[in-house]
């Protein structure tokens, strides 16, 4: 996932759980990225590519992203977002 530092500067996390909330909602676990967390509260454009390489595709989802929960695990907060998909992009070249 990519957003936005303070400063302009592109920050990218990897994110690797992603689940589908209903249309055009997407979401992702986070696991310790406060960066990412702190990014999104400021500047919430985000953008995430998803590769398939056998088909060698790839969809680029960029809008706004929203803090839509938190859960408080044995003391350490996790935080779960949801990313509205309304412009999805399909790049078939990689």
């Amino acid at each position: 996932m990519a957003t936005t530092n303070e400063d302009g500067t592109p920050a990218v996390s990897p994110k690797a759980i992603f689940v589908v909330v209903d249309e055009p909602r997407i979401a992702f676990g986070n696991i310790r990225s406060p960066g990412t967390v702190a990014n999104i509260r400021s500047r919430p454009d985000v953008e995430v590519n998803f590769i398939d390489v056998l088909a060698r595709r790839v969809v680029r989802v960029k809008d706004r992203a929203e803090i839509a929960m938190t859960i408080r695990v044995a003391g350490t907060d996790h935080h779960a977002h949801a990313a509205m998909c309304r412009r999805i992009a399909a790049n078939p070249r990689m």
